[in-house]
């Protein structure tokens, strides 16, 4: 039966030989939010969209939809590090066993006829089926995710996905405690699709979830989290040949398991930090709302969180009576070292900017990365979008030192920043680079 408290816990009774009772803890996501912020939320045969840079529309009210032949299971979005994807955004698993890949057909078309120079519109396009394939024991899968896409000698597309296999695989041995992460490609040319298992990469222990990396350039591979919160990394093969290989990861481990994670794995690419050594930067929220960056509590109160290296900042709403949205900067947990002293480590950690004080309950549901807008979800369910300063004083630097400035003065002028900053950042350069013209 199902706990009373904990609605993802779950109890279950076996009686053989002795009486057996075990406890399943179940890591599922009826909403996902893809990093240029488009929510997906799941309704039975129905996936919802709803683009946040067009519409914040509340739920259970949405935007577009996609109607599927079966229930959705579960549905994951391309992340910024998978690179080109050819009009790919979403990968679905439906109850039939099979999958489902959605996005752009006109986008796909082209990277197929090697075309790069296809217009990308900016306004949201409702998803197309764009194949489905059934794959085998996909029933038995969970927490999909797509890692990338390529063109392979065929001229065909080939989408490498990851999902974690939760049933045995050696039906002899129905006893083991390890899981394995699948490697699964999808194959699709203009008539035909297919989906192939290259490989069974086994865990030592049970996966508690698997995750993108969160950065904004190409890096192949994902995060891995068992059970007792140790951390491992999927690296796929130089020749992308399955199998790949789960190696640990250099990362802390968290001090309790997160079923919410995100990491970053070169800060130095992304641009957030300018430090030579490859450091990831990995960040955990456990289920007593506890929020982790390895062995060290960031909030012990903490509704959500998210990572957004375009912005490059950690943000996170706190719980209690005062809730709070706070803001860390990416460098400070890039350039982090365990072994200084707690001053040094508690003025590194500070929140340079003033937090924004926010609904008792409220929760961050996604940062855009193309404004500085972060959209919160009330405890009433409705959306609300604001723009923080921590975010908007950044973000209209950046305009600045791009010589967009007129992009700048409207930003500006609309969140009430002293327009004295155009002159302050880079006096000479806005002289002498005709800045008061443009």
């Amino acid at each position: 039966n199902f706990d009373e408290v904990r609605p993802h816990d779950m109890q279950v009774a076996i009686k053989c030989e002795s009486v057996e009772v075990r406890s399943y803890v179940f890591a599922w996501d009826a909403s996902t939010v893809s990093p240029d912020g488009t929510a997906a939320s799941i309704d039975g045969c129905l996936l919802n969209f709803t683009p946040f840079k067009q519409a914040m529309v509340p739920p259970p009210m949405y935007f577009a939809t996609v109607t599927m032949d079966a229930p959705v299971l579960g549905a994951s979005s391309a992340p910024f590090c998978a690179g080109n994807m050819g009009g790919i955004s979403w990968i679905v698993c439906l109850s039939d066993g099979s999958i489902c890949l959605l996005g752009n057909r006109n986008q796909l078309e082209a990277m197929l006829e090697e075309n790069p120079n296809t217009d990308k519109s900016q306004r949201f396009v409702t998803p197309t089926v764009l194949a489905k394939v059934d794959l085998p024991n996909a029933q038995s899968m969970r927490q999909f995710l797509v890692l990338g896409a390529n063109l392979n000698e065929g001229g065909e597309v080939v989408v490498r996905c990851i999902a974690v296999a939760c049933a045995p695989i050696d039906e002899s041995n129905s006893s083991q405690i390890s899981e394995h992460v699948v490697e699964i490609a999808v194959t699709l040319n203009e008539s035909t699709s297919s989906a192939n298992v290259g490989g069974y990469i086994p865990a030592d222990g049970r996966i508690l979830r698997i995750a993108n990396w969160s950065d904004t350039t190409e890096q192949i591979g994902a995060l891995v989290e068992l059970n007792d919160g140790s951390l491992l990394e999927y690296v796929p093969s130089p020749d992308l040949a399955p199998p790949g290989a789960l190696i640990p990861s250099s990362a802390e481990p968290m001090l309790e398991p997160c079923p919410w994670i995100a990491g970053l794995r070169s800060a130095t690419a992304s641009g957030v930090s300018s430090d030579s050594r490859k450091k990831l930067v990995i960040v955990g929220m456990s289920r007593r709302s506890r929020l982790y960056f390895g062995e060290r509590i960031l909030s012990d109160a903490c509704s959500s969180f998210l990572l957004s290296p375009t912005h490059r900042f950690l943000s996170y709403a706190t719980l209690g009576s005062r809730s709070q949205l706070r803001f860390i900067p990416l460098s400070a947990l890039a350039e982090y070292d365990s072994l200084m002293g707690s001053e040094e480590n508690l003025l590194a950690l500070g929140e340079d900017y003033e937090p924004r004080n926010l609904e008792r309950g409220s929760r961050v549901v996604a940062i855009l990365p193309e404004a500085p807008t972060t959209v919160l979800q009330l405890p009433r369910g409705n959306l609300e979008g604001i723009y923080p300063r921590a975010l908007v004083l950044p973000f209209a630097m950046r305009l600045i030192e791009q010589e967009k400035y007129g992009e700048a003065m409207e930003t500006m002028r609309r969140q009430k920043i002293d327009l004295n900053l155009f002159c302050d950042m880079d006096p000479v350069h806005f002289l002498e680079g005709n800045g008061v013209a443009k």
